[in-house]
């Protein structure tokens, strides 16, 4: 027999800051780590912050894309990606999915990717990397809601690998 692959979650005080997450809806893709955010995940660069100011870290932020919380500011920065706008997070042939969170202040305060399965893909802050069945598993209080999704032909230079999620095979 092979060997079965042991499930990570997150720890009982993180779960309960993601109501709608569960054991059976989500897994721990990464241990903890505070070098990249759900930004800078999504965005496909695990070395630095992403950030639109200079913070407590130093911080990334696309060129020429719009410095701000705003969900227009994050917008650009994911179109100066190759990102546009689309209808929504249904699963579509030949093109990789983001979906964009916004708080009830307005701002935006996360992001999650899709693996080619159709789950998505997110970093939680400092926190571990997780992978989750839909992108209502981490709207809480914090994130908000996941309120614009963006897409882009997938690139043939991409691994397989990285598009469907570096964490798969552990």
């Amino acid at each position: 027999m092979g060997k079965k692959k042991r499930v990570r979650y997150l720890s009982p005080e993180r779960e309960r800051a993601f109501p709608s997450l569960s054991r059976s809806n989500y897994e721990a893709t990464s241990d903890e780590t505070t070098k990249y955010n759900c930004i800078a995940y999504v965005a496909g660069d695990e070395s630095q912050w992403w950030q639109p100011y200079i913070g407590d870290r130093p911080t990334y932020w696309p060129d020429g894309a719009i410095k701000g919380y705003s969900i227009e500011a994050l917008v650009s920065a994911f179109r100066a990606l190759g990102y546009t706008m689309c209808s929504g997070g249904e699963l579509e042939p030949g093109f990789e999915k983001i979906a964009l969170y916004v708080n009830a202040n307005g701002e935006w305060a996360h992001a999650a990717r899709q693996q080619a399965d159709g789950s998505w893909l997110s970093k939680l802050g400092d926190w571990e990397d997780i992978c989750h069945t839909t992108v209502e598993a981490v709207e809480c209080d914090v994130y908000g809601k996941a309120s614009r999704y963006m897409k882009r032909p997938i690139r043939k230079a991409r691994s397989e690998k990285q598009r469907v999620g570096r964490h798969e095979s552990q």
